[in-house]
This record gives structure tokens, sequence and C-alpha cells, in this order.
């Protein structure tokens, strides 16, 4: 393990290196979604959300009875995806007017904003 993001290759000192059991899971780093604490039919906003901590964000949000407002990955492609995840409301953060999405898709406001 190195802290270098998601990547296919990518070049690093061996000495920096991490050996990780088998069993590691990235949920650890998801403790942003356990500070804010989502309650069940509160609106969470979600950056970034067809990166790997955002995707886990919006599912765990959606498992936990939220409704969940979400900002693409700023592709057009990334947005079925996200909301095959289980997103209420996707937008491309790129492309759209973000004050009218979010009027739009979060009328009362939003309870918790997650960037990731």
């Amino acid at each position: 393990m190195c802290y270098t993001g998601w990547r296919s290759h990518t070049t690093f000192p061996a000495e920096e290196l991490k050996k990780v059991g088998f069993m590691y899971s990235p949920l650890p780093d998801l403790s942003g979604i356990k500070l804010c604490n989502p309650k069940e039919g509160e609106t969470v906003l979600v950056n970034a959300a067809a990166g790997a901590v955002g995707s886990a964000v919006v599912q765990i949000a959606k498992i936990k009875g939220c409704k969940v407002q979400i900002a693409s990955a700023g592709s057009e492609t990334s947005a079925p995806w996200v909301k095959e995840l289980g997103a209420d409301h996707v937008f491309n953060y790129k492309t759209a007017n973000i004050d009218e999405e979010l009027k739009k898709a979060a009328p009362g406001g939003i309870h918790c904003y997650f960037s990731t």
C-alpha cells in the first residue's frame, strides 16, 4: 500500500511501501460519514460521487435511508453509474448551474456535505 491515489500503475520507493493484510478495507477512511452521521430522511450532498470514496459514501448514505443528492465526477458518462448506486439526483458539476441544481434537488437544504 502507498498513498498515491487510484492508478493502474505507479512508481514508488520500495522502502516507503507498507504491506497490508488480505482483508484491508477502505471503510475506515470514510470517517467523514461517521462524523456527519446523517439520519434517515436527511439530505446528503456527495461531491465527486463517481470516485472510490464518493461512491462508497453514496451507498452508505442510501442504506441509512438518506435522500442523496450527488455531484458527479464531472462527466456525463459517470452520472448513470452514480444513479445506479442509489443517488436520487445526479448532475455534472462541470456543466451544470450548481445553485439551480441544488435548489431543485434540495429545496429544504443540505444536512450533510461530503467532499471527497
